[in-house]
Parts: C-alpha cells; structure tokens; sequence
C-alpha cells in the first residue's frame, strides 16, 4: 500500500469556555448538555468543515483535498466517544461524505494512530485530535530533511490545519504546511 497523498490534522472545534465568570457549557448532537461536547461556535465549525473539505459544493480550495479516512480518538465507552468534541467536530462531514469515523486508537497512542495512517492505503486523511496530542501525531509522521514541524499546537486556535503533503522522490516523507480554515467570523491567518 502506498501511503496517503495528504494528512490533514484538526483541532476538535470550540469547547465549553468560561467568559467574565460565566461557563458555557457544550451540547451534544441532539442539543442535552455535555461538558466534553461543542459550544455552538463549534458546532457550526463543524458544519463549516464539512463543507470545507468536500468538493461537492463548489469550488474546493486548491490547498486542501477529500478525505477518504477520517480519525477521531477512542475514549473507552461507546457514549463518551460519540459525544466528545474531536468526534462531533467531523460527524458533519463523516455523514456528507459517508464514511466512518475511525475510533481505534486512544489519546496517547499518537505514534501507532500515525503508524495506521501511513499504512491506510488512503489516499487523503484526516484526523481530529485534542490540540495538545496532535504534536505527537505529527512528529511520527517522516518529513523532508529540513522540514520544521511545530511542537505545539497554538492552544487559543481552532481554526487551522495541519497539512503533510507527500514528497516526489523514493521515500514516503512529507512537506508540511499550516493552513488558515477560514470558516467563522474571527478566524485568523497562520
């Protein structure tokens, strides 16, 4: 099997926030409370990815691709896996593209997720992480000699992407480049 043309690696979208003494709690899919679920701000990033990465609905950003896997981590029950913001973050575009949300491996198990990714034999992946894991993702993933790979994940930012690109040559590594997303109102460049 070859390995992936792109890996795309996500924050999971906005999280409960305390603002000014105030917690806005998340909720989930069917709108119950859920301290690990999306705020709505993140449930319409949700959306928004789900558009951003299919090219069905127009014109696609040229830096960006479908995927044909999608990854969210395994938080050891069935309930507290669905209903955690890294899955709900891709639900959207998992139920737009049809496609299962691969849940086989735990936070903490970054190495052997990277393992199984360059061993998918997809051609485009994505996987939705909690920011201070995705480093960790990203550092077992090879990379050109000479390619500078952030060590951490900016912690105020939900609204970018990591992207590793395949390099030409006879070794599977990879380029990498941060992208904007560009969704929401307040988004950021990179």
């Amino acid at each position: 099997m070859s390995a992936p043309q792109f890996i795309f690696l996500i924050r999971h979208a906005e999280k409960p926030v305390e603002v000014g003494g105030t917690t806005y709690d998340g909720i989930d899919v069917t709108g119950s409370p859920n301290p690990h679920s999306l705020i709505p701000r993140g449930w319409q990033r949700a959306g928004g990815l789900a558009t951003l990465f299919d090219t069905a609905v127009g014109t696609m950003r040229t830096d960006l691709a479908v995927p044909g896997r999608l990854y969210s981590p395994d938080y050891s029950k069935p309930g507290k896996t669905i209903n955690h913001r890294t899955y709900e973050t891709i639900l959207p575009l998992s139920r737009r593209l049809g496609l299962a949300i691969d849940t086989s491996h735990q936070e903490g198990q970054e190495a052997q997720l990277a393992a199984a990714i360059l061993a998918s034999g997809a051609e485009v992946c994505l996987v939705a992480w909690e920011h201070g894991h995705i480093p960790a993702i990203a550092a077992a993933i090879p990379v050109v000699a000479g390619t500078a790979v952030p060590t951490a994940w900016p912690v105020d930012r939900f609204d970018v992407v990591w992207r590793f690109t395949l390099a030409g040559g006879d070794g599977a590594a990879y380029r990498f480049a941060a992208l904007p997303q560009s969704l929401l109102a307040g988004d950021g460049p990179v």
